[in-house]
């Protein structure tokens, strides 16, 4: 496991330290392509659980 400082956190996506800049915001992904990787993820999710609530009223449940 990779040890992270105070001035670097790990990446959300792949655990790799991320260098953070002296900004407000901390920088929370290593490439673009893990935050875009992270925001697929979510999208899905999110679209996963609205399609499984859809069916879950359809058969009405819970009764």
């Amino acid at each position: 496991m990779t040890e992270h400082s105070e001035s670097s956190l790990p990446c959300e996506w792949c655990g790799t330290a991320v260098s953070q800049a002296a900004t407000r915001t901390p920088r929370r992904y290593c490439k673009q392509s893990h935050r875009q990787r992270a925001y697929e993820s979510r999208r899905t999710q999110r679209r996963m659980q609205g399609a499984a609530e859809v069916a879950l009223q359809a058969v009405g449940w819970p009764r």
